[in-house]
């Protein structure tokens, strides 16, 4: 009798450890998960997930990470825009940009180039960030699906230039374009994304007068403006943490080109003083027609309504 108690508890004692073992695969499978579709947040508390290989593989690129709000689930639409560094850099020198970005409700998809010594190279990067926000934005399973509204382009340097030059590429497929010293850039006709080019007024690598030249080529009624920030160099742009009114400006473009959010037009008219050589041209900004919550307007115009974005021209992957 007594064996057959004991044998019982040995029996017992196995199932507990087969449901805690089952439990615990659970778990683990739950956070992969989370993982997966990106819980991960970074010190603003945007949430991101590093994109896999895999995914979108036709995009060439070193590394992928994209920043979103975590509240997209309660969010009917987002702005997105594509972020790259410049020559020998990597997306991590501009994480702090595009978490500033995320924090103000705008996905922003950061890629490493895998080439990074060249236009050309950087061109490709900013294809493929467009594309891993078309491939988000279709796929069901991405906590961005169905949602992203309008996307923009972001480069620094010979990633600037690549904005630039992919916007003028890619056409009404983009609405804003912000190059950042933007080395050599070469705009077309065909550009029509709201353009703000801001240099650095001490940088003798991409001089001011690159991003000036930049902005006085482009033509037609695209909208566009120009800063040079006072007192610094081509590297300010890099794993900056004190960027003055720079980040206010950038975020002010985009959530009124890219969001159609009105409210930001105060800011594009009064520029900070750490800004000189300030220059706008564009259609009389608007006010009216903002959302209480800041919320993307649902007309057309730069901002588009509900188009998403997609790769017009797949070249050199």
């Amino acid at each position: 009798m007594a064996g057959l108690r004991f044998n019982a508890c040995i029996k017992k004692n196995a199932l507990k450890k087969q449901n805690i073992l089952i439990w615990s695969a659970l778990l683990a499978a739950c956070a992969l998960s989370f993982a997966a579709i990106g819980c991960d947040r970074d010190p603003s508390g945007n949430c991101y997930y590093d994109v896999e290989a895999a995914i979108y593989p036709e995009g060439a690129r070193e590394s992928a990470r994209i920043f979103y709000p975590c509240t997209i689930e309660s969010t009917a639409t987002v702005a997105a825009t594509t972020l790259t560094s410049g020559r020998g850099g990597n997306k991590e020198g501009l994480y702090w940009l595009a978490e500033r970005i995320a924090a103000s409700g705008i996905v922003v998809a950061a890629v490493s180039a895998l080439d990074n010594s060249s236009v050309q190279g950087y061109q490709v990067a900013q294809r493929t960030g467009l594309g891993l926000l078309t491939y988000a934005n279709q796929n069901s399973e991405s906590p961005l699906a169905g949602k992203i509204r309008a996307c923009g382009l972001i480069g620094y340097s010979i990633g600037g230039a690549a904005a630039v030059n992919v916007a003028s590429e890619q056409g009404a497929q983009v609405k804003t374009c912000i190059a950042l010293s933007p080395y050599n850039p070469a705009p077309t006709a065909h550009l029509s994304a709201a353009t703000l080019i801001l240099t650095c007024e001490t940088d003798t690598v991409a001089p001011p007068s690159m991003g000036s030249g930049a902005y006085e080529a482009i033509q037609g009624e695209t909208p566009k403006a120009y800063a040079s920030m006072v007192g610094v160099g081509h590297f300010f742009w890099w794993d900056n943490q004190d960027p003055g009114s720079a980040d206010d400006y950038i975020i002010a473009w985009l959530k009124y080109w890219l969001e159609e959010n009105h409210a930001y037009a105060a800011t594009l008219e009064q520029p900070q003083a750490d800004m000189t050589d300030v220059r706008l041209d564009a259609p009389p900004l608007q006010r009216e027609g903002v959302d209480g919550q800041g919320a993307p307007a649902e007309s057309g115009g730069a901002g588009g309504g509900g188009g998403g974005c997609a790769i017009a021209v797949i070249t050199d992957f």
